[in-house]
């Protein structure tokens, strides 16, 4: 392991998923598991925040206030990390986003079913792009926010305190 004495907390509104990690890290005494919503509060203070593929659902004002509870939980340095999925700022390359991706998941092999509940929970996305994302993190007080990498819908930002 790169970083032996690096403390990781896993927090998750679903139970599920938090099983998921728990056997995916089953024998490192190093992770705990926390049940709760994130959006609202939380329950930590760290080094290093990460979050990946969930703030995507969340609406402009909690995205916003939940940049601001990040930024107000790492110390002077720290590092948010959010790998997830943006909209373009146009709407001519969003709608040819999405219809590569629903082309791509057409293609996958997927079950009509599995298709049907991915269309199902992406009622539950409220996307927004990259630079309004940047723009968000920086008005919660960030020094430094930028996108470093970005293919069509799902990208990664970096924001440091």
């Amino acid at each position: 392991m790169l970083y032996p004495d690096a403390k990781f907390t896993l927090i998750d509104l679903s139970e599920d998923m938090l099983d998921v990690a728990r056997k995916r890290f089953e024998g490192l005494a190093n992770f705990d598991y926390i049940t709760a919503d994130y959006s609202k509060s939380i329950p930590c203070d760290a080094d290093i925040i990460c979050s990946a593929l969930s703030i995507h659902h969340l609406e402009d004002e909690e995205k916003q206030s939940l940049y601001d509870e990040i930024y107000k939980k790492l110390p002077e340095g720290g590092i948010f990390i959010n790998l997830d999925q943006f909209c373009a700022d146009s709407p001519i390359i969003n709608k040819t986003w999405d219809e590569w991706w629903l082309n791509y998941i057409d293609n996958s092999g997927i079950s009509a079913e599995a298709k049907a509940k991915w269309i199902e929970r992406k009622k539950l996305d409220r996307e927004v792009s990259i630079q309004k994302t940047i723009s968000m993190l920086l008005n919660a007080g960030f020094v430094h926010a930028e996108s470093v990498y970005q293919f069509m819908k799902f990208g990664t930002i970096i924001a440091i305190k």
